[in-house]
């Protein structure tokens, strides 16, 4: 990547529900196939709204048929929710250099300082971060075998770009001690052309 790209949330998820994304210039293949897709899903929400009127005007309509379609009108929003964040996310703002960048802050957490270091460590080592802060104690507030527990953690937060995340991730469970360790991510919006070069040039495999 010379130039920083657009990362775009794509209308679709992973076999077991991750959000995916895609980072280019908009004009590939896979930019067509989801423009497509959302073409079809915007449709259908809009031929959804009119049957959903013509129902909720009929005074013989069933319960069941509510519930179903209360059902078919919750998927078809979230369809649309995502359509939108995705489109609301590449328009440009108000304000100099308002972007999606391509890059991602990837967070996790540690148990202690000195495991936090070590795995920030090792992915600098292995160029999927460029750099990595770590912030704590925090104290952490989670519920664990169906009950509340406490405890203090300590922060890692992580730059990357966004086409080294599936990288990141699988390196994080790999190596980190917990068995469902925080892995999360949010795009970088907007950075100074500098940094966004430096990271780009620290996370570029050798």
């Amino acid at each position: 990547m010379t130039d920083p790209q657009t990362a775009r949330l794509l209308p679709w998820t992973t076999p077991d529900g991750k959000t995916c994304i895609v980072v280019g210039d908009g004009e590939g293949q896979v930019s067509r196939v989801a423009d497509g897709m959302e073409a079809v899903q915007l449709d259908m929400a809009e031929d959804l709204l009119g049957h959903a009127a013509d129902m909720l005007g009929d005074a013989k309509a069933t319960f069941p048929e509510l519930h179903y379609l209360a059902r078919q009108l919750t998927g078809s929003l979230r369809d649309v929710r995502r359509v939108a964040e995705s489109r609301g996310a590449r328009l440009p703002r108000r304000g100099a250099g308002y972007r999606m960048t391509g890059f991602l802050q990837v967070s996790t957490a540690a148990q202690s300082h000195a495991e936090a270091v070590r795995l920030a460590q090792s992915l600098v080592s292995a160029r999927l971060a460029a750099g990595a802060r770590i912030a704590g104690p925090v104290t952490s507030v989670f519920r664990r075998e169906g009950e509340c527990g406490t405890g203090a953690e300590w922060q890692l937060l992580l730059a990357t770009r966004a086409d080294r995340y599936d990288e990141v991730e699988a390196h994080l469970l790999a190596h980190h001690p917990w068995r469902k360790p925080e892995v999360t991510a949010v795009p970088m919006v907007a950075g100074s052309k500098e940094y966004l070069h430096w990271v780009e040039t620290a996370t570029t495999p050798e």
